[in-house]
C-alpha cells in the first residue's frame, strides 16, 4: 500500500475533505473498514499525519486516529505493529491538548 502517493494525488481534487476521505477508502477499502485488518491501524494513522501536513482538516480522520491513539485498537495485527505500539503509547502520555496539536493542521 503506497498510502502517501495515493493521498498526495487525492488532497489536489476539488472535493471537501469527507469526500477526500470516501476516495480514499474506496482506494483501499480493507485497510480503511476492516478494523480486524492488518492494515487499518496504520491507514487511519497516516491519513491522519498526511492530512495534517496538507492542513485538510476531517474529524472522522481525526477522531478515527484519536481513538486508535486512546485505546491502542488491535496494532498487532500490523505489519508495523511495534511501531505503531510506540507512536501510540507515546501520544497517549502526551497531553491532550498536544495530542489534539499533531492532528491538527500545521
Amino acid at each position: 500500500m503506497d498510502l502517501r502517493s495515493t493521498i498526495r494525488a487525492v488532497s489536489r481534487l476539488p472535493f471537501v475533505p469527507d469526500q477526500l476521505v470516501e476516495i480514499l477508502c474506496d482506494s483501499e477499502p480493507g485497510a480503511a473498514k476492516d478494523s480486524t485488518g492488518e492494515d487499518h491501524t496504520t491507514f487511519w494513522l497516516v491519513v491522519a499525519d498526511q492530512f495534517a501536513k496538507r492542513g485538510i482538516v476531517s474529524d472522522r480522520v481525526r477522531n478515527k486516529a484519536l481513538e486508535i491513539i486512546n485505546h491502542g485498537l488491535d496494532l498487532s495485527h500490523s505489519k508495523n505493529s511495534a511501531c505503531l505500539r510506540q507512536i501510540c503509547a507515546s501520544a497517549r502520555r502526551c497531553s491532550t491538548n498536544y495530542m489534539r496539536g499533531l492532528l491538527l493542521p500545521r
